[in-house]
């Protein structure tokens, strides 16, 4: 239709981490219904989302990203990527706690670095 204001849906590939919390679910529903293609990780096995219009559009992957192998197969497996959501970190009193977990987190840092990733 001549002169119209519509927006082309171009489909994009992302990664979630985090896909097996609460906030990585529900963005894992909406972009799966917009039909962008995904891949969903954590250090649980996530999930696809229960009623998506576009399931095999999602790939999933569990895996530690303190591992440079394991996010270079991540990577690799959203090519060509266009989008990076971080939902992974330490959500709970007993895990702030745990101070063993917070050098957790800067090794998974040094580890997205290593690799170029950030």
């Amino acid at each position: 239709m001549a002169g119209s204001n519509t927006i082309q849906n171009i489909s994009k590939n992302i990664i979630i981490t985090g896909a097996g919390g609460m906030i990585g679910p529900m963005l894992a529903k909406r972009l799966l219904d917009d039909g962008h293609k995904l891949v969903l990780t954590d250090l649980v096995q996530p999930k696809v989302p229960e009623g998506v219009a576009n399931p095999e559009n999602a790939k999933c992957m569990k895996g530690d990203i303190c591992d440079p192998a394991f996010v270079k197969s991540l990577l690799e497996a959203a090519q060509p990527l266009d989008a990076i959501f971080i939902f992974h970190g330490i959500m709970s009193a007993g895990s702030e706690a745990n101070f063993d977990l917070v050098s957790f987190w800067d090794q998974r840092s040094e580890s997205l670095q290593e690799i170029g990733a950030i």
